[in-house]
């Protein structure tokens, strides 16, 4: 493997690694009008919807399999937040109407 090809890596990933370390890191904390929480929701729901359409699945079913994945880790959860769904639904169909509409 070549070094560029090792470099070369998609905004996706890179976004969702930013939204990884987020919530931990104390000087990013910021008195936003979106909770943190529902904004990392939001935005790990659009990267797995976005990279499962560009694998090939259809926008419905890459909507489908996220909100089926938040639903599934909210079950998990000791508390319910039906929010954080709602950020995982929303995340996944701006995926897939930005994917579908705007052919980004």
């Amino acid at each position: 493997m070549s070094s560029r090809s090792y470099f070369k890596c998609n905004p996706g990933w890179v976004a969702c690694a930013l939204l990884a370390i987020w919530p931990q890191a104390p000087a990013l904390a910021l008195d936003l009008p979106v909770p943190v929480d529902k904004a990392a929701h939001f935005g790990v729901s659009y990267v797995v919807a976005d990279q499962l359409m560009r694998a090939g699945m259809r926008p419905e079913h890459a909507v489908g399999v996220t909100v089926f994945g938040g639903w599934v880790k909210e079950l998990l959860d000791r508390q319910f937040d039906a929010g954080d769904l709602a950020a995982d639904a929303a995340g996944a169909l701006a995926a897939a109407y930005i994917r579908v509409e705007i052919k980004f």
